[in-house]
């Protein structure tokens, strides 16, 4: 059972009730909308992105990764930056990072600096969008657990979550139409007025809070190294099949062994620290270490597929984007419908039953994705729609429950590190 670590209202340096409480709910989710509707929407627009930039198969993964290692990397640090210096300073200025790294990848295909290709110049700018991504993810949540208490908590958690299933929902096709209709920059286009609008909110409603135990430094050696441990292993990983290295090559398996050390260095180091970047205690907590472990688990055995599969469905199945983003809409829709549900069903029964059954269900559908073959033709993508509703129904059941479950089993002022 989670121990309640929760600080007294005086350590919390923000007010008992914010008036504005809801409008700063609602300037939180455009950031995490933003945020969120990048990876659907991007993975649709692959293929036309490929043509058009004449990009390589390890040049799409790396328009993915650029954004997501980033993020992986830096998740953390943002958030914690935002305990020490101010969650809402902090949420601002990711958003406005995010925004130019969007306008960024929207003209990478028309011009390109310092010798860099148009591909390049897009995978540059994913990077940026990366930067304004890891500060929106963990301070958006913690905004949220900071201003509400209560059952109130509870709701705007819940609404939280059905953001998420919502940018989910909508991405591949919204991706789809702009793809089809107008171009592949306009998917990133979109995302400057939104976070325009979306800064002015936060600085209207937001009110600021951090920890105030906090020391205002920040952990380099952790950054350091965790760094060099996640980029050796995702190089590890995208260059593995490369023919001319191979997982048994002296090259890969130096990475694989750097990547290891790394994070055993990053492990130890932030456990003698007084304010560590990551406070591996934290891991002690087994409802926290739950929440993390199955968040992995769902973010590599579902999410991870997301990218493949809108490659299968337009280049080897020839759908359109538009169409290609209507055939996933069953996995997207059942997420919205599954997320507000089981948030009702997880206050009565607990998360924990209701993550394990998501999970399970989860795997089935995965495995029913399984069933794709190299004879398939275009008539044969149904074959994916139970894995699409097992899927979705999973991600809606255990999505929600991980952000809960990380914020209130650890102490409300290292909600960020959470």
């Amino acid at each position: 059972m989670a121990q309640s670590l929760a600080p007294s209202a005086g350590a919390f340096n923000i007010p008992a009730a914010n008036p504005r409480r809801w409008w700063a709910l609602i300037a939180t989710c455009f950031g995490l909308f933003m945020a969120l509707l990048d990876v659907s929407i991007v993975n649709v627009a692959l293929p036309t992105i490929g043509d058009d930039l004449k990009a390589s198969f390890a040049d799409l993964q790396w328009v993915i990764n650029a954004y997501t290692l980033v993020l992986a990397v830096l998740l953390v640090t943002a958030g914690r930056l935002g305990d020490i210096f101010g969650r809402k300073s902090i949420f601002m200025v990711s958003l406005g990072i995010f925004s130019l790294g969007s306008l960024l990848c929207a003209v990478s295909g028309d011009f390109a600096i310092g010798g860099l290709s148009h591909i390049q110049m897009l995978i540059a700018a994913r990077v940026v969008q990366g930067l304004g991504g890891a500060g929106m993810l963990p301070l958006a949540l913690a905004i949220i657990a900071a201003t509400f208490q209560g059952r109130e908590r509870g709701i705007a958690i819940g609404i939280y979550g059905g953001v998420t299933g919502l940018a989910t929902a909508v991405g591949p096709v919204i991706g789809g139409i702009l793809v089809q209709n107008v171009n592949w920059q306009s998917i990133f286009y979109l995302n400057v007025p939104i976070g325009f609008i979306g800064i002015a909110l936060c600085a209207w409603a937001i009110a600021e809070s951090r920890d105030t135990h906090a020391s205002r430094s920040v952990d380099v050696f952790g950054l350091v190294t965790l760094t060099i441990s996640l980029v050796c292993l995702v190089l590890a990983l995208i260059q593995g099949n490369d023919s001319d290295k191979g997982w048994t090559s002296p090259y890969i398996l130096t990475l694989f062994a750097v990547a290891a050390v790394a994070m055993v260095v990053f492990v130890l180091g932030e456990l003698r620290l007084k304010n560590p970047m990551v406070d591996p205690r934290l891991f002690t907590n087994l409802s926290f270490t739950g929440s993390a472990i199955t968040a992995f688990a769902l973010s590599g055995g579902l999410y991870a597929l997301f990218f493949f599969l809108s490659l299968y469905l337009q280049n080897f199945l020839g759908f359109s984007a538009l169409d290609a983003g209507l055939r996933v809409l069953p996995l997207s829709a059942m997420t919205v419908v599954a997320a507000p549900i089981m948030g009702v069903v997880a206050q009565r029964t607990g998360a924990k039953a209701v993550m394990a059954l998501g999970m399970l269900i989860g795997a089935v559908g995965v495995l029913s994705l399984a069933r794709i073959a190299a004879t398939d033709t275009q008539a044969s993508w149904t074959v994916l729609v139970p894995g699409f509703i097992l899927g979705g129904i999973a991600s809606g059941m255990v999505s929600p429950q991980i952000s809960t479950v990380a914020v209130n089993t650890v102490n409300r002022e290292r909600s960020g590190m959470a």
